[in-house]
């Protein structure tokens, strides 16, 4: 397993703020909409991105996704001083598509 969903999906939008939907390919070729809850697998730390955290979005604002070569969220993340900190995390890194499903992985 090696994340970069964004290569097998499109339509890859993100609902509230933490719930990541895309239509997936699966490995017959058909599209399957799949939706993964990043607030399970993503945290804050002192305003940055951590993966293994929870609920990043709790202390998070502006949050929007960055699609490119890469599909990236972004956020202005509460540091521990109150202060909002500009965060970008590679979600490539570590989501996959699995047959039509987008999954959370340790790479």
């Amino acid at each position: 397993m090696s994340g970069n969903f964004s290569q097998t999906s499109n339509r890859i939008t993100l609902v509230d703020g933490h719930i990541l939907s895309a239509h997936c390919r699966k490995a017959n070729g058909e599209w399957n909409e799949s939706k993964i809850d990043l607030n399970d697998f993503i945290g804050n730390e002192d305003g940055s991105f951590e993966w293994n955290g929870v609920n990043f979005s709790q202390t998070a604002r502006d949050t929007s996704l960055l699609l490119g070569d890469e599909a990236k969220i972004v956020a202005d993340l509460q540091s521990r001083d109150q202060h909002l900190k500009k965060s970008t995390l590679n979600l490539d890194e570590r989501i996959t598509n699995v047959d039509g499903r987008l999954v959370f992985g340790e790479f």
